[in-house]
């Protein structure tokens, strides 16, 4: 199917707007991986990442020209790294920072938390030991059964 100059320049303005938000979604995979700091991690954002793109790409070239066309790759490539380039830096910076905040503070609310618990695990387990310890002396314990025939 033929396009006119027109619609191709509208899916292609189009087609960066969601290049522009799948950066966004980039950026909250990178200050996903920032934070977690693990291969596993940087593994799994680029491959969701990469299948996120790929499925937006689809549907979005589809449901606009019924075929997959090349320009609109290339806006939502070109809207993807404007993003990155510009606003995205920020903000994967204050996703990052915002991140490394709560794990400290969900940590630092686990640790203030089992404070007691662990309080009252030492003050119970002297009594433990006394349940568990057994009282009988050696001697009893080696005694030897009678060999049945």
């Amino acid at each position: 199917m033929q396009l006119g100059a027109a619609a191709e320049i509208e899916i292609l303005r189009t087609a960066a707007a969601v290049g522009i938000f799948l950066g966004i979604i980039y950026d909250v995979f990178k200050a996903l991986r920032l934070t977690v700091k693990r291969y596993a991690a940087v593994i799994f954002c680029d491959i969701a990442f990469a299948l996120i793109f790929g499925a937006v790409y689809f549907v979005f070239s589809l449901s606009q020209t019924d075929d997959l066309r090349g320009f609109v790759l290339t806006g939502m490539l070109a809207g993807t790294a404007m993003w990155c380039m510009t606003f995205g830096r920020l903000e994967a910076l204050a996703l990052s920072k915002t991140a490394q905040l709560c794990v400290t503070a969900v940590t630092s609310a686990a640790h203030i938390a089992s404070k007691p618990l662990i309080a009252f695990i030492n003050k119970i387990k002297p009594d433990m030991s006394k349940i568990f310890v057994n009282s009988k002396p050696k001697s009893e314990k080696a005694k030897k059964m009678p060999k049945s025939t």
